[in-house]
């Protein structure tokens, strides 16, 4: 189901560039995975003990596979995805790199990395990684199908490699605080969805990128614009929030305890939504409380707790003695 926004939109800033800035690079230790946006160390993501073997057993076939047919994209795509499964990121990194290497043009390799480089919060080489791959989704002919694995029934969800560059470069530009280019991209990520779960889940961020640019007619017209109801497979909470933020559902009627830990990947989403709408009240040590729930669950990859971690520390530099 589609429905259509009364927004102008001007172009996508897919290449565009900001101004140099003048930045101080820290260098993590060899064995961490990545350096947060508050400044922590994170190390090999935190994996649910009853997963773990289960993931182990996946990566040594896909190592012998890749062995087997080095020249084949799709098994070293395959190990990369495997070898991030476990945690460990920059590995895969590398694999995609090494990949890239052998078949430079092939943007589901750039799509992929830059994913993991936004997950390790490489900004930049994420935005370069993502740009490719959604330039060259643009130009190509025909929809390339993209089928990531997630947790829930049927275990896959559906989209397309245009789609998921979009929103991941969406993100990148969200996290880096620049608003109006990640409003741009989402609205081009939106046009561009081919299932109603890529519909919702790009509403929810151009909503959000719109309000934090401070546009708030046209975030209020956007929420105009969605539906009373629509067809869903995944995306139940990206749809909880909006209609809570269209005054549909009551934010104390979310499927969510922020009195208690928040566990889920669905959980810090609804706790970042949350937190979001305080701070747009400008109740922003309300919101950095909530942030800090979200920031309480294990997995640091997860783009909810990316875009806390994010907010948390842009308030943190505007009012030095949050907590």
């Amino acid at each position: 189901m589609r429905w259509c926004l009364s927004i102008l939109v001007s172009g996508v800033l897919l290449g565009s560039c900001a101004p140099g800035r003048t930045s101080y690079r820290v260098v993590i230790p060899p064995s961490a995975e990545a350096l947060s946006f508050l400044g922590d160390t994170l190390w090999t993501l935190p994996i649910d003990p009853r997963e773990g073997p289960g993931r182990v057993a996946r990566l040594q076939p896909a190592r012998q596979r890749a062995a087997d047919r080095p020249n084949h994209v799709e098994s070293q795509i395959l190990l990369a995805r495997r070898t991030a499964e476990i945690g460990r990121f920059r590995d895969a990194i590398a694999l995609y790199t090494q990949a890239i290497a052998a078949s430079p043009v092939d943007r589901r390799l750039y799509r992929r990395r830059g994913e993991l480089l936004l997950r390790i919060r490489e900004l930049r080489l994420a935005m370069q990684d993502l740009q490719y791959a959604s330039r060259a989704s643009l130009a190509a002919t025909g929809i390339a199908p993209e089928f990531n694995e997630f947790e829930g029934p049927g275990g896959l969800v559906e989209t397309t490699l245009l789609h998921s560059s979009l929103h991941l470069l969406g993100m990148a530009f969200y996290l880096d605080g620049r608003f109006l280019e990640a409003r741009n991209v989402w609205l081009e990520s939106l046009k561009r969805a081919a299932t109603s779960d890529d519909m919702v889940q790009s509403a929810l961020w151009l909503f959000y990128a719109t309000h934090q640019a401070r546009l708030t007619v046209e975030a209020n017209a956007l929420l105009a614009a969605l539906p009373d109801t629509i067809d869903i497979n995944r995306s139940f909470a990206e749809w909880d929030l909006l209609r809570a933020h269209r005054g549909i559902l009551a934010m104390e009627q979310l499927p969510v305890n922020l009195h208690g830990p928040l566990r889920t990947g669905d959980d810090a989403l609804y706790g970042y939504g949350v937190g979001l709408t305080l701070l747009i009240l400008d109740r922003w040590e309300e919101a950095a409380l909530v942030f800090r729930k979200v920031l309480a669950t294990r997995d640091w990859s997860a783009l909810a707790y990316l875009a806390a971690e994010a907010d948390l520390a842009r308030i943190q530099r505007t009012h030095p003695r949050t907590p």
